[in-house]
């Protein structure tokens, strides 16, 4: 199915927030919008009435629009919707592991050579999300692909801002790997654990970074 000009233009500004292209407070002019997507008024107005709900575009009527900023409450909320979910999502999978989890754990023990340290960054931060993403779609769970897919959106705009180089982040790594054992032996228990303590990490890294 073709997409909605207003689901082209909600994709691309929520590329530009998550990306850090309007970082936080931005302004969100719908004129530049509309000449920089080549788009009209109504899908531009439609798409960041979307991003509004969804906590990405804070929107004052008669007066403009601004990126939401990263919050305390934020962060608390995307956290303990990970914490609440992805166990469950983690022990699903080990009921019957996708075959693709070998592929992703390939391709994080050997990265791609020649990258520079912003490209080997960026590298890892994308494979993380697509790991926690085509875990979610493996869920079979539309309510919870819904909720979750927003959560892991604000949670990629964070990881972006607090991911560290490559050679600061072999921990996460680790424990990547770590969740994928888990779930390709089947262990529902060890694959809610590993991934439990992986969200652990990351929040206490990401309440430190904004500290």
């Amino acid at each position: 199915m073709t997409a909605t000009k207003t689901e082209l233009a909600y994709q691309a500004i929520k590329k530009k927030i998550l990306e850090g292209d309007l970082p936080p407070l931005r302004d969100v002019s719908e004129e530049s919008l509309q000449g920089e997507l080549g788009l009209s008024r109504t899908p531009i107005r439609e798409a960041c009435q979307r991003l509004s709900k969804e906590g990405f575009i804070y929107i004052f009527p008669s007066k403009g629009m601004i990126v939401a900023e990263i919050t305390s409450d934020l962060i608390r909320e995307i956290y303990q919707m990970r914490l609440l979910n992805e166990p469950f999502i983690a022990s699903q999978a080990a009921r019957n592991p996708p075959q693709w989890l070998n592929e992703i754990r390939e391709r994080l023990l050997h990265p791609p050579a020649g990258l520079n340290d912003g490209a080997t960054r960026l590298y890892f931060i994308n494979l993380d999300r697509e790991l926690h993403d085509k875990l979610l779609s493996a869920s079979k769970n539309r309510f919870l692909q819904a909720s979750m897919a927003i959560v892991l959106d604000h949670n990629h705009r964070i990881r972006l801002k607090v991911s560290q180089p490559y050679e600061q982040h072999e921990r996460s790594i680790q424990e990547h790997l770590d969740i994928i054992d888990a779930i390709l032996k089947r262990d529902e228990m060890l694959s809610e654990d590993r991934i439990r303590a992986h969200i652990q990490h990351s929040r206490k890294m990401t309440v430190d970074f904004f500290s």
